[in-house]
């Protein structure tokens, strides 16, 4: 009984030793560093990880922290925004609210963004939830106080997305689908079919976009 005990002890005491001890951030940096990641500091262990700073392109995040457990980990902005994802490649996104500038070195679009949304990574990217956008400016293309009020679904390998635009120059519904690969994100298109009134004129368009230069043309 004793032998027992002290196997288990000296077990509870390796997987302590092993779980402050393993050099968490210096793996999370060679991943950084190999996919072009940037950061300030990395800091804690297999329970906990601070990074701040962390950048990419134009988007950053002044500072997140990880939490992972056996079945998910979790990204953890503040108290009321947070994104968790499992091995089963499930991300659960729920924001509250957030400034879209806050995550961008040269604010391009200005605004904010709430939403609780689940997404499966498969061969595509399927979403299913609900989300608001306000965009106050978005800069390359002229854009101003645009509300939007999203809702998605699965459907097969695609996304369904039905929404709600208003401004003073734009008013009327967007619904369409959303075909994004998981290995090449940027070949991935929006197809669908707006119907309104842009600068109150009556409009029923047919919109496709290829997310690739869609991106491109915000300079991401």
């Amino acid at each position: 009984m004793k032998k027992l005990l002290y196997i288990l002890l000296f077990l509870v005491s390796f997987l302590v030793f092993f779980v402050y001890t393993f050099p968490a951030p210096a793996v999370v940096s060679y991943f950084f560093n190999k996919y072009g990641i940037g950061y300030k500091s990395i800091q804690g262990n297999l329970l906990k990880l601070e990074i701040k700073g962390a950048n990419y392109q134009n988007f950053k995040i002044d500072k997140i922290v990880l939490k992972p457990s056996l079945t998910n980990i979790n990204f953890i902005l503040d108290k009321n925004n947070y994104i968790q994802a499992d091995l089963s490649k499930n991300i659960k996104i729920n924001i509250k609210k957030v400034r879209l500038e806050d995550f961008q070195i040269k604010p391009l679009v200005s605004g904010t963004f709430s939403g609780k949304i689940k997404l499966k990574l498969k061969k595509y990217v399927l979403a299913e939830g609900k989300s608001s956008i306000f965009l106050e400016e978005i800069r390359p293309l002229g854009f101003r106080n645009i509300q939007t009020k999203l809702n998605f679904s699965e459907n097969d390998d695609k996304t369904d997305i039905k929404a709600k635009l208003s401004s003073q120059n734009i008013s009327g519904n967007f619904k369409g689908y959303a075909k994004i690969p998981v290995e090449n994100f940027y070949s991935g298109e929006i197809v669908g079919s707006f119907k309104g009134k842009v600068f109150g004129s009556n409009s029923n368009q047919k919109i496709h976009i290829k997310i690739g230069n869609f991106l491109k043309n915000l300079g991401i």
